[in-house]
């Protein structure tokens, strides 16, 4: 296995210097092994019974705006209780991150770089620091640190000293408050520095939230665009509602920053998936109920992983919401080599940390939204694999 497949940062590139999203390059044939035993998804596989939510409506899937049905930012509205004008609809966060960095960028005035560069999260997904490189913006990495002796067992902080060097050379910052693949969200004293270390020196936030819906039950809820006209969430129904290839996220801005990104939604993508909005409409009633089992899954799933880790004298946190957690390979194996080899010999798949960061070479995400049997069945696999490396 060839390293270098984290988020590739650095210069704006075109055509033959596009890096590729590697950690899918690497992934989807692994998923085509279709491997018995899988952790490594880190949404919560979900099924929606669509012969019941769509009845009536199979042949209509395709009419959404001709036959004149109601607007679906008031689905948003209504879950976040903000006005329709802050919200725009998209096809997914992946999307929505380029929408918001088109909107929430001011055209540079002569000699200002700084609308020119995008401060990016790092440990992180690759889109979070390659989506803005294919839009011309250089990308600077900061770092979200483990504290001191609690890598496993508490949220990783901002590398503040670090960010605020970054700060007065960029326009805007991209983030994922809940740490791909640690699984931990920001701190909430972490939220208010950022709000406001990245006002105070004009800097738009980019917030991706997909996971943060798991927040809710937990009354722990609170996304950025809450700190500050300068700060965009976005969401989706990806991972937390099992609904990615429905492609339907929204962000929430100002509604300065909204009035533009609408026009950057028409521009670049004309409209949204009737078939989508469709679907989401149908959904939207029974919000709640795949966060509810993925509570569910937390309180069956969670104490069987504890305890393998325990077994193998690993520490380890699980982090108080998610689908989601990394922990640190014993013996000095890498992710990489644990896959591609035990992994192989085992039937089972997890995702190495190395995708997300190269400092987390030795460590491997696993999820746990897989139903209960399915998860006894893995876990179990997963702790004969730990004993094979302790020999």
């Amino acid at each position: 296995m060839v390293g270098g497949l984290w988020a590739q940062n650095g210069p704006a590139v075109a055509g033959g210097d596009i890096p590729s999203v590697a950690y899918l390059d690497w992934y989807i044939p692994m998923l085509l092994e279709k491997r018995t035993h899988d952790l490594s998804h880190s949404g919560i596989q979900y099924s929606w019974d669509w012969s019941q939510l769509l009845a009536g409506e199979i042949d209509e899937l395709d009419l959404w705006w001709s036959i004149g049905k109601g607007d679906p930012r008031q689905l948003v509205a209504d879950l976040e209780e903000v006005s329709l004008e802050r919200i725009v609809c998209m096809h997914g966060v992946t999307n929505g991150i380029q929408i918001a960095l088109m909107a929430a960028l001011k055209s540079p005035r002569a000699g200002d770089e700084r609308m020119k560069r995008v401060a990016v999260e790092m440990p992180s997904y690759a889109p979070i620091s390659q989506s803005p490189r294919l839009m011309g913006l250089e990308t600077i990495p900061y770092s979200r640190l483990p504290q001191e002796g609690y890598a496993t067992t508490k949220p990783w902080l901002i590398d503040r000293n670090g960010l605020e060097e970054i700060l007065p050379s960029v326009g805007a910052l991209v983030m994922t408050p809940i740490l791909n693949p640690l699984g931990w969200d920001l701190t909430q004293e972490d939220r208010i520095w950022l709000a406001e270390i990245t006002a105070k020196y004009d800097v738009a936030v980019i917030s991706d939230e997909v996971y943060n819906h798991t927040l809710r039950s937990i009354d722990e809820y609170k996304p950025m665009y809450l700190y500050g006209d300068h700060c965009i969430s976005l969401s989706s129904l990806t991972k937390c509602h099992g609904l990615g290839p429905i492609r339907f996220g929204w962000l929430i801005a100002s509604e300065e920053v909204a009035s533009v990104a609408k026009k950057v939604f028409l521009n670049t993508n004309g409209m949204l998936s009737s078939p989508g909005v469709t679907m989401a409409n149908a959904i939207w009633p029974h919000f709640h109920k795949p966060l509810q089992h993925i509570d569910h899954l937390r309180e069956k799933n969670l104490p069987l992983l504890e305890g393998v880790l325990e077994k193998h004298c690993i520490e380890w946190q699980r982090p108080p919401s998610g689908v989601f957690g990394s922990f640190e390979i014993p013996g000095g194996i890498s992710g990489f080599e644990l896959v591609e080899t035990l992994g192989a010999e085992h039937d089972f798949l997890a995702i190495p940390g190395e995708m997300f960061d190269p400092s987390l070479k030795n460590w491997l995400r696993v999820a746990w939204s897989i139903e209960p049997e399915l998860f006894a069945a893995a876990v179990s696999v997963l702790d004969e694999i730990l004993s094979e490396i302790s020999k």
